[in-house]
């Protein structure tokens, strides 16, 4: 069985190979493989590890090291692994057509309100949700690897974990279900996509999970407060909630 939890945590968006690589989630293998080579080219002719992509969706800081490169390229060379990537990054509202190029131009360009108001007037009933979860948790993310304010963080989480729950009613898990369908990969079975699917929940509150118990070692019990709440305000299956509070207090 396929354990989504072992590629998920508080460092999803810092590992995910398409933004590391720069990527859409269409990309294909030689797509992948020419980006790495670009980014391997750049790294032999630089006096340091840090290698820095310019006009990227949401770049990284501090800039990634090339073994992190090496690894986002491994990622997206197992064909599961780059499935939950995709999950966790963001998708076309059209598989086949190029029609988003605004978004992607805001988001490269930092125009944040002009990225989140395209895909809230969207509704497209697809993407737009989880586009905009993924968009809320990347950035609260970035704010937890930089020692942000912690109610930054939360204020973030909540707007995330909120469209993370309009995800699952949406019909974003089918249109992800056909595209998965039309590449015909033998590794991308259906069961494997429902399996995923049934644990997503789960693996999105283990990222939360890993923030409560990183509070709980520097014994900042207001930020443990801060993230049980916000696992426990989720809206997601009181199963899922449940489970993970509990794992919490045996950690």
């Amino acid at each position: 069985m396929f354990d989504i939890e072992d590629t998920v945590d508080v460092n999803i968006y810092r590992h995910n190979g398409f933004r590391l690589l720069d990527l859409p989630i269409t990309a294909s293998g030689k797509k992948v493989k020419k980006s790495f080579r670009k980014i391997e080219a750049k790294y032999k002719m630089s006096d340091t590890e840090d290698i820095t992509l310019k006009d990227v969706l949401m770049p990284i800081v501090p800039s990634p090291k090339f073994n992190n490169y090496q690894k986002a390229n491994s990622r997206l060379n197992d064909a599961k692994v780059r499935f939950i990537d995709e999950i966790f990054w963001f998708w076309p509202s059209n598989l086949i057509k190029y029609e988003d190029a605004v978004a992607w131009d805001y988001l490269r360009n930092k125009k944040y309100d002009d990225f989140i108001r395209y895909w809230e007037n969207k509704r497209d009933n697809n993407v737009s949700y989880h586009n905009l979860a993924i968009f809320y948790q990347a950035r609260s993310l970035d704010f937890y690897a930089s020692n942000e304010n912690t109610n930054k963080i939360v204020d973030y989480s909540k707007k995330a974990l909120n469209y993370w729950k309009k995800t699952f009613t949406s019909g974003f898990e089918d249109f992800a279900r056909d595209r998965v369908k039309k590449l015909n990969n033998p590794l991308l079975k259906e069961s494997f996509v429902n399996e995923v699917f049934s644990q997503l929940q789960k693996a999105i509150l283990s990222i939360y999970l890993d923030m409560a118990q990183n509070a709980i070692k520097l014994n900042n019990l207001d930020d443990v407060h801060k993230y049980i709440d916000l696992i426990n305000d989720s809206g997601f299956d009181f199963k899922v909630i449940s489970n993970t509070v509990n794992n919490l207090l045996t950690f």
